[in-house]
């Protein structure tokens, strides 16, 4: 039975300083958890990937949950859905276009593009003797790449990145990035990644890298 007691609660700032303890604890306490937020927090693996792999637990009654954290609208107008948030048969026909730019083929064609990244990466913190793996080669890794693969110009990387792209919080299981700790002040919180994109198309950004 959930119990009472707050043990998730990912606006904390202790939260995104280091979230592992929380979750060492909800797994000890209370592996099944309720949050006051709305939402339930499974910490063991073979519950999450029961709940992954049911067709009756679903994505679509998370939206709601987010619109009401970061606001219904932005200045653009209505946040745009995203692909990780929707049910069959919207998410499979999705899951089917972006699947063409993640082959095998062309995967194995970006490896020698990837390792150059990677070693970028790791040159800025030679000199330190020292890295957060998470902060330093973890995150911009793969936001790098997927930058380049839309097309991004190299000087908005970091307003794909967000705010605080040091955070090891960078992805929790609420879908409560940094982005709810830098802008919690605000009276109208927005998903940043949602805007983002809206100045850059058409902004002569480049066309996405050919990979095969």
């Amino acid at each position: 039975m959930a119990t009472t007691e707050v043990l998730f609660n990912p606006l904390l700032p202790e939260f995104h300083a280091n979230p592992y303890p929380f979750y060492h604890q909800l797994r000890e306490k209370d592996p099944v958890h309720e949050t006051s937020m709305g939402f339930w927090v499974l910490t063991r693996y073979d519950d999450v990937v029961m709940s992954l792999r049911d067709p009756r637990f679903g994505r679509e009654a998370f939206e709601p949950l987010l619109a009401a954290m970061y606001g219904q609208e932005g200045e653009q107008g209505r946040l745009p859905r995203s692909m990780l948030f929707r049910d069959p048969p919207d998410h499979t026909r999705l899951r089917t276009l972006v699947s063409k730019a993640f082959t095998p083929r062309v995967i194995e064609g970006m490896r020698s593009h990837i390792q150059s990244i990677v070693d970028r990466l790791l040159d800025k913190v030679q000199d330190a003797h020292a890295m957060d793996v998470i902060a330093d080669l973890a995150y911009p890794l793969p936001v790098t790449v997927i930058c380049e693969m839309l097309g991004v110009p190299t000087g908005d990387h970091h307003a794909i990145r967000g705010g605080h792209p040091t955070s090891p919080a960078a992805s929790t299981p609420s879908g409560c990035s940094p982005i709810a700790r830098s802008w919690s002040g605000a009276g109208r919180r927005v998903e940043p990644s949602a805007i983002t994109f809206a100045p850059l198309s058409g902004s002569g950004a480049s066309a996405p890298r050919k990979t095969c």
